[in-house]
């Protein structure tokens, strides 16, 4: 499609005009219209009105000469190409025009139709060009610089030639800082040889590259990024510039690692609750047969206190006994549903009174060393449950130094004002007592850190570890309300600090009571509830040894029917388990009470403590003594009971 052309001739001389006219008349396909003025200042006076696409300029314009023209014209703004018309041979005002701006120069004597045409096509086609360069450059920057990603365009030796403001705030540095670094510097030392590797491929093809990439904050954090990278060419292909478009995905990595660890800790109480459910579920018939092994072991053994040898061995059958309850007790705590008795208690009275057993415990080997804080404050906590998690740990610290080495068990004193003040997350604000356990052993790596209080877990030998005992120690802390966390290093030792919340009142008296581990005898009638069998029969044989005289039930039913059988006979005491078939204990004692309001009430139970918490026996503040028990224990609990009442759990 043909366009009109408005073309500008600055000539002093008429008849140039004239044969310019004629040439560009005969061109075919555009039409040209061709306006003269003769002088420099002419020239200028027709500019404001900006008519004309290209202008003829010649050399020699009186006063003034073309280039003087030329330069003026571009200094006031006007955009329209300018050729210089000249005479033969001046080379030198050529190069000279083509420097202020010109598109092209002629010679005037060899101008002909073609070569006048092609000068001005080519003149007009170059500023649309340049037009069309200024445009798709306006986009490019407004593309980059207003983009939401951050963007970098690099040099092919990674030199930053521009970046957007969302890539300084990205990363923490201004524009000025960025433009003097390269790109390799900005990128993690472990992403770098994969961000070389990716650049090379691009090299190889067309389509733009893309990879997950960490940078380097200036405050030095990690920067976590989806990098799309583009190659840029010129015209011939070869390379230019390498296009980045960065986009931040810090928080998005945050938020999966949080997701990942919210996964790993619900799979861990998912197994801890498994483990509980199986605990729980064998835990009653477990307590029941080691009630019976361990009442029949003390029994017998208290008949051949004579014979030295015998007795040994029953002794070993108890102790047997007692760590198989301690087992199972393990067990209950890795998913907190042991019962607990809590006491309020002076954390440094524990410490010290289990002092010559940990030297026992530690070996000659390790020293101990005990440092307690004055100033702290009292705590609430099954106090046997408290040292067991000091002698697990005890106990690690002593594996973890093989060839010996220091174990520092302090107390002090923590006020937290705030959430997060304290270097270890998750602890509410308030009063604290610590509890430090340290050691100067082989530490842990980060691997077997994250895996530590797993059931099952252990680092040692199959004959060496269970894999409880520090399991153990974190079930019972939470279970008690507190916090414990670790901190190690590979060859640098281990230190523990549970954190348990400080409450008021004075310390309760914990050491043993006088004549505890002894069958204490008795005179009173005692009715006896049990609905296991074997339970029962000892239960019955030891307190009529006792002294004691039993009445003895099945369950509550059988009871219920006992009481009405025997309604004129005092029953000082009845020991009845909680769980039973047909009516539970917690039924039986309700109707107890009002058919014999003046007799005392012992439950005893194996089962674990949501068990006995739906059953409502815990709730009354009721006598309350767990399996399994010893016969001393038993012949302990009824007397205590039978003096005081319902005074004390377990």
């Amino acid at each position: 499609m043909s366009e009109t052309i408005r073309v500008l001739l600055v000539d002093d001389e008429e008849d140039f005009y004239v044969l310019t006219r004629e040439l560009l008349a005969g061109i075919p396909g555009n039409r040209y219209e061709v306006d003269w003025v003769g002088s420099y200042d002419a020239a200028l006076g027709v500019l404001e009105a900006d008519q004309h696409a290209v202008w003829l300029v010649d050399y020699r314009l009186g006063v003034h000469d073309g280039l003087e023209l030329m330069r003026e014209v571009i200094n006031r703004g006007s955009k329209a190409p300018m050729i210089l018309l000249t005479g033969q041979g001046d080379h030198e005002i050529d190069m000279a025009a083509m420097k202020i701006g010109a598109s092209d120069y002629l010679p005037k004597d060899h101008i002909d139709a073609r070569t006048l045409e092609r000068s001005i096509r080519y003149a007009l086609e170059r500023v649309r060009s340049q037009e069309s360069l200024q445009v798709s450059e306006t986009r490019f920057r407004s593309a980059f610089y207003g983009a939401v990603p951050g963007m970098a365009l690099t040099s092919m030796d990674g030199r930053l030639l521009r970046v957007n403001r969302s890539l300084c705030d990205m990363l923490g540095y201004s524009v000025a800082e960025l433009l003097v670094k390269s790109f390799q510097t900005l990128v993690h030392p472990d992403d770098l040889q994969a961000s070389q590797r990716l650049l090379e491929t691009l090299m190889g093809g067309e389509r733009p590259a893309q990879m997950e990439k960490r940078f380097v904050h200036k405050r030095g954090g990690t920067v976590w990024t989806y990098w799309s990278v583009s190659l840029l060419r010129d015209q011939r292909g070869a390379p230019l510039y390498f296009l980045s478009q960065i986009h931040d995905l810090t928080e998005r990595k945050r938020t999966e690692a949080a997701l990942r660890q919210s996964e790993e800790l619900l799979h861990k109480a998912q197994k801890m609750e498994a483990v509980g459910r199986l605990a729980g579920g064998v835990a009653h018939d477990f307590n029941n047969i080691l009630t019976v092994i361990s009442g029949y072991a003390t029994m017998l053994s208290k008949k051949l206190e004579g014979d030295p040898e015998l007795q040994r061995e029953v002794d070993e059958i108890q102790t047997s006994a007692d760590r198989a309850a301690t087992l199972t007790r393990q067990l209950l705590a890795l998913s907190r549903k042991q019962l607990l008795n809590p006491k309020v208690l002076d954390l440094n009275l524990v410490v010290g009174g289990i002092e010559k057993m940990l030297r026992r415990l530690i070996g000659e080997d390790v020293e101990l060393r005990i440092q307690l804080d004055e100033t702290i404050g009292r705590v609430k906590v099954d106090p046997g449950q408290i040292e067991q998690v000091i002698m697990n740990l005890a106990i690690n610290a002593r594996d973890a130094m093989p060839s010996g080495g220091k174990l520092t068990i302090q107390t002090a004193s923590v006020v937290q004002e705030r959430p997060g003040q304290l270097s270890e997350g998750g602890i509410p604000a308030g009063h604290y007592t610590v509890l430090i356990v340290t050691d100067t052993g082989i530490g842990m790596n980060d691997e077997v850190r994250s895996h530590l209080f797993e059931p099952f877990f252990t680092t040692k030998d199959r004959d060496k570890g269970t894999g409880l005992g520090l399991a153990t120690c974190h079930g019972i802390i939470k279970q008690s309300g507190g916090y414990i966390h670790v901190y190690t290093e590979p060859g640098h030792g281990t230190a523990f600090k549970i954190y348990l919340p400080v409450v008021a009142g004075a310390a309760e008296d914990i050491r043993p009571a006088a004549g505890a581990g002894i069958v204490q005898s008795g005179s009173e009638t005692v009715l006896l509830v049990e609905d296991e069998d074997p339970v029962r029969e000892f239960a019955v044989r030891l307190l009529r040894e006792a002294g004691y005289t039993v009445l003895e039930a099945r369950n509550g039913n059988d009871a219920l029917r006992l009481l009405q059988e025997q309604a004129s006979r005092k029953i000082d005491i009845m020991v009845t388990d909680v769980i039973m078939p047909q009516m539970g204990g917690k039924e039986l004692a309700d109707q107890l009470k009002q058919l014999r309001p003046a007799t005392r009430i012992l439950f005893v139970s194996g089962y674990t403590g949501d068990a006995l918490d739906n059953s409502g026996v815990l709730r009354t503040g009721a006598a309350f003594l767990e399996k399994p028990f010893s016969a001393a224990r038993l012949t302990q609990k009824i007397r205590e009971v039978l003096t005081n009442g319902a005074a004390k759990r377990r």
